[in-house]
């Protein structure tokens, strides 16, 4: 998925009902986000399947 503007690690989590929240997409992307309070607009991140 591509982020967009107004987008957290959170509310995607919320979004998309992952199974182990914010922290699964962060742990899942590890090599991609340095900090998971900064991400940006066109990030492309995989997301974990439950």
């Amino acid at each position: 998925m591509v982020v967009e503007a107004g987008d957290s690690l959170f509310s995607l989590a919320n979004k998309h009902r992952i199974e182990g929240g914010w922290e699964a997409i962060y742990e899942a992307n590890s090599s991609v986000i340095e900090d998971p309070n900064l991400i940006y607009v066109g990030q492309e991140f995989t997301l974990p399947r439950g």
